[in-house]
């Protein structure tokens, strides 16, 4: 993807589909039994809730391929902190609540 091309949530979850092989792979990931709990997000109609993406993220990594929670949820604002038990390089995701609700306003 180009610098200049936003990323999409859907591009991040055919990734995850992909890797998990289908719905069934992602409701059991998300602790679902029924898969009409993910089709929502699945089939792409819906964007996949951002407290979900790291069940994802460590699902896919479980699985070979890991599809980060940045891909998956690109609009949200993901920080990383160092975990040597998290499977991707740069730690467990975290997300930045107080920048997701309101940009930082200047000290004056």
């Amino acid at each position: 993807m180009k610098q200049t091309e936003r990323a999409d949530w859907r591009d991040g979850m055919r990734d995850v589909m992909r890797v998990l092989k289908g719905h069934t792979r992602v409701a059991v990931a998300l602790g679902y039994r029924d898969l009409r709990n993910v089709y929502p997000w699945t089939s792409l109609e819906r964007p996949l809730p951002v407290e979900k993406a790291p069940a994802l993220e460590l699902a896919t990594a479980n699985a070979g391929e890991c599809v980060p929670v940045d891909r998956i949820c690109p609009d949200a604002k993901w920080q990383r902190v160092k975990d040597k038990d998290w499977p991707h390089p740069d730690g467990r995701p975290c997300l930045d609540i107080v920048r997701t609700l309101a940009p930082a306003t200047p000290r004056g």
